[in-house]
């Protein structure tokens, strides 16, 4: 059996986790490597932590994937990435957890904005859209808490966004994973309140910003504000 140390580097294609058939790898980020699979001739995308629950996960991978999925099994939009299944591999409790979503076959919006050079016209039909499934997000007490241009996926075939990676995320009664005053995200998108809220309180551990609506809409309109005024928007800000 294959040992596993690091799940990017060690999952070939062609290889096998409960069915789905690993076809490649298409990247990994602060918390988990995602990859495109296979199963009955359709094509998905798997996400996996990049620890194990059990194995020093300092950045709580693990954790933070079981957030994800918590996010994702309370909403059901066509603008949202749908999950499909979850699991561990290749032991069922203490393996790696792995999502299961549906797979986009196209570009993040800053590579669309890039590519496609939209017009005001095709940006508004899109963001009517983004902000349809951001209000359906919180109507079902749902943040992501980083939306940016690279959470947010556009099909190349019909350009349909679909909001990704609710890593960030949070939802009602869900577990505190904050050991600082601002939950995870990307400093370009945080609201001038949250802004406020780290400059007042940077050094008191303690605290705890409250996210809100607001800053999820606040967030979207950044996206929005890049995506008419920069033809090649920045999307690699760093996250804090």
């Amino acid at each position: 059996m294959l040992t596993l140390l690091h799940p990017p580097a060690q999952f070939p294609p062609g290889h096998a986790i409960h069915g789905w058939r690993i076809v490649k790898l298409v990247g990994a980020g602060a918390y988990g490597a995602v990859y495109k699979v296979e199963m009955n001739g359709k094509h998905y995308a798997m996400k996996v932590a990049l620890h194990r629950a059990t194995s020093g996960d300092v950045e709580k991978s693990d954790a933070r994937l079981k957030r994800e999925l918590g996010c994702l099994v309370h909403l059901e939009h066509p603008n949202i990435i749908a999950l499909r299944s979850h699991g561990r591999w290749p032991d069922f409790e203490t393996g790696w957890r792995y999502v299961i979503l549906d797979f986009v076959a196209g570009f993040t919006l800053a590579q669309w904005v890039e590519r496609v050079h939209p017009t005001a016209q095709e940006v508004a039909r899109l963001f009517v859209k983004l902000a349809g499934a951001v209000d359906h997000m919180h109507g079902r007490g749902v943040f992501h808490r980083d939306l940016k241009l690279n959470n947010i996926m556009v099909r190349a075939s019909d350009n349909e966004p679909f909001i990704i990676d609710f890593s960030a995320g949070d939802y009602s009664h869900a577990e505190d994973l904050t050991d600082a005053p601002l939950p995870p995200g990307t400093r370009r998108y945080r609201s001038p309140e949250a802004t406020r809220f780290f400059r007042d309180n940077e050094d008191d551990r303690d605290a705890r910003y409250e996210f809100k609506v607001t800053d999820d809409v606040y967030a979207l309109g950044v996206c929005l504000f890049d995506v008419l005024t920069a033809p090649q928007p920045a999307s690699d800000f760093p996250r804090t």
